[in-house]
């Protein structure tokens, strides 16, 4: 790794690193990435947004048996941030 002189930051060889998490916001493992200019992403955040995804339960269950509704229930997350504020993804960062 190098460092830069101007901004006295570190500057990776690689560009881009990602793991595997527990996000409590949406009760799922998320990939979450760091990129070369320490930006993140995460792979959840990008495809559902902030919503917990759960099965649908009761009669709601034996409607999807019978093709009417969707398997899949969607609540909002109001707990999660995204990328930019989560702090599980804030502290890996940190930690590379």
């Amino acid at each position: 790794m190098e460092t830069s002189t101007k901004e006295k930051t570190i500057v990776p060889n690689w560009q881009v690193t990602a793991t595997l998490i527990y996000c409590d916001a949406v009760e799922a493992d998320v990939t979450v990435m760091v990129h070369k200019d320490w930006s993140t992403s995460c792979g959840y955040y990008k495809r559902w947004g902030p919503v917990r995804r759960e099965k649908k339960k009761g009669i709601e269950a034996v409607l999807h048996r019978l093709g009417i509704v969707d398997e899949i229930k969607c609540i909002p997350a109001s707990d999660c941030g995204g990328p930019e504020k989560c702090p599980k993804l804030l502290e890996y960062r940190d930690k590379l």
